[in-house]
């Protein structure tokens, strides 16, 4: 994995292997998650846009998005396009 890194660059590594392990492109995760594409791109980099690392509480907001991503796409791979609170 990463060896002599700190625990942003390892956050960082995490959220864009993720996406690419998702098969989705950062356009196609903004879509999804509601981040813009350059938070996006400032999350996989490990900074914010001031060049300081994300707050725990920003990077776990990110990651519970993310998780609803996840939880969408699973739904539409087993043909559930339309998914109720039901």
């Amino acid at each position: 994995m990463l060896e002599n890194t700190n625990g942003a660059e390892v956050e960082a590594h995490r959220a864009r292997t993720w996406r690419e392990a998702m098969k989705l492109s950062r356009d196609e995760l903004s879509v999804l998650n509601g981040y813009s594409i350059e938070s996006i791109y400032l999350f996989e980099r490990g900074t914010t846009a001031g060049g300081k690392p994300h707050a725990p509480d920003v990077w776990k907001r990110y990651k519970l998005a993310c998780m609803a991503v996840r939880f969408l796409l699973h739904f539409k791979m087993d043909g559930i396009d339309d998914w109720q609170w039901t």
